[in-house]
């Protein structure tokens, strides 16, 4: 799909729906047009969703970890977060298990390493997806939510989701 590509309505709304978004935001009247979104003003819509987390190079852990905890919370799953006094590096837990995590801009950490141990201490049926964009970008963005509704989405709208999200590695 082209950055020009238009995304149908009804695609649109079940994306959004899945993403926690129900009522029209001011992006969402500010872009939408009768058939659907650009694929470019799409993305301004989406990533109002409680369940994407952006996360820009400067961005510090503590808060970072504190948006993964409330989205993760809304989805059911309880994660902890044990940080040192500089908010910088410690530990999350969850489901019994227990993952160190650091990230320090300035030693040129990858907030990749950050999502990859969260994953490894929450439930199995719980996945983040990653944005295309991530390589190579001074920022990340990440999306989270139950496999199951990952599955449903990637079956209304693989190709559209394909182009904000893709499976990590």
């Amino acid at each position: 799909m082209d950055a020009n590509h238009r995304i149908p309505i009804d695609t649109a709304h079940a994306i959004l729906a899945t993403f926690g978004i129900t009522k029209p935001t001011r992006a969402y009247e500010r872009y939408v047009k009768s058939d659907g979104f650009e694929v470019n003003d799409f993305s301004e819509v989406l990533f109002e969703s409680p369940f994407i987390i952006n996360v820009d190079w400067r961005g510090w852990l503590q808060e970072e970890l504190e948006t993964i905890a409330t989205a993760l919370e809304t989805l059911g799953q309880s994660l902890s977060v044990n940080l040192d006094e500089d908010g910088n590096q410690g530990s999350v837990e969850a489901n019994g298990r227990k993952a160190m995590v650091k990230y320090v801009p300035n030693d040129e950490d990858d907030f990749d390493a950050v999502v990859k141990a969260v994953r490894t201490v929450i439930s199995p049926s719980i996945e983040f997806r990653e944005s295309p964009g991530n390589r190579g970008s001074d920022s990340w963005t990440y999306a989270v939510l139950p496999k199951d509704e990952w599955a449903e989405l990637q079956n209304v709208a693989g190709p559209v989701l394909s182009y904000f999200f893709v499976p990590m590695v």
